[in-house]
């Protein structure tokens, strides 16, 4: 091991440097490629949890993609009349999004509740007019 550390502390008479020289700027030289590669790294890190995030939104909305649509297609179904379809989706909407407490399916019930509101005032409407 002495044998070693007499090697690299060794003068070198062609460049008159020292090995202790030569591996301090060795060195410095690594640790400017190494601010380099944490600087590129630390960029593609960023990105990959903003992928990570958006991939995990997109997972979620996919995953209540029927629940947040039933309000638009309980709409559709009073304006085109079709009152059983109605029925259908809000007994869906009470077995999906009932008792739920995320604010935004709550949200969408109260959405669905005011659609079905506007579906019984139309029938109201109707069987005066008859």
């Amino acid at each position: 091991m002495a044998d070693l550390h007499a090697r690299l502390s060794s003068h070198d008479p062609e460049t008159g440097e020292s090995m202790n020289d030569y591996i301090r700027e060795l060195r410095k030289t690594l640790g400017v490629v190494s601010g380099a590669c944490d600087k590129v790294y630390s960029d593609m890190i960023d990105r990959h949890e903003k992928t990570s995030q958006i991939h995990a939104a997109l997972a979620l909305l996919g995953k209540h993609h029927e629940a947040l649509s039933l309000p638009a297609q309980i709409k559709q179904s009073v304006a085109s009349g079709a009152y059983d379809r109605v029925v259908l989706l809000y007994t869906k909407a009470i077995a999906t999004l009932s008792g739920s407490s995320v604010d935004m399916m709550k949200e969408v019930m109260g959405e669905v509740e005011s659609q079905v509101e506007a579906a019984k005032r139309r029938l109201r409407e109707r069987l005066q007019d008859h």
